[in-house]
């Protein structure tokens, strides 16, 4: 169990609890077929529609970011998975570490987070969906 006490300050994701580290990573749900927005999804992921100035899949990225998580695994379905790679890249202009996992076909988020697995390990998982955005101090 962790001690809140010892929850950081600043934007770290470790965990000091029991002379033991939890690390935490991020995984952002980016698949689904985007129906309700066709015909904009027609052609592309809705998770690379802008909302804003960016597209929506920053939203979630940045947020995750905010809260110190430097590793964040993206799941999307494998006929946008070209786009999210192009657009996201590695992780560096997000100043973190992108993995990416494939959902060949749709399974719901339950599929889509076992997928995360291996990604994870022991850590714990914050999981966000991609589709959403944040008011300020949200989080």
């Amino acid at each position: 169990m962790i001690d809140h006490k010892s929850l950081p300050d600043s934007n770290k994701n470790t965990y000091i609890a029991d002379s033991w580290e939890v690390f935490m990573k991020g995984v952002v749900l980016a698949g689904g077929t985007g129906s309700r927005l066709f015909p904009l999804t027609k052609v592309t992921n809705k998770h690379l529609l802008p909302v804003g100035e960016v597209p929506m899949i920053f939203h979630p990225v940045r947020k995750l970011r905010e809260i110190g998580i430097e590793e964040i695994c993206i799941v999307t379905g494998v006929e946008h998975m070209g786009d999210v790679v192009n657009l996201l890249g590695s992780g560096k202009d997000f100043g973190c570490r992108f993995t990416y996992k494939v959902q060949d076909e749709a399974g719901g988020i339950a599929q889509a987070l076992a997928l995360t697995e291996n990604f994870s390990g022991k850590d714990r998982l914050c999981v966000i969906s991609g589709g959403i955005s944040f008011k300020s101090g949200f989080f």
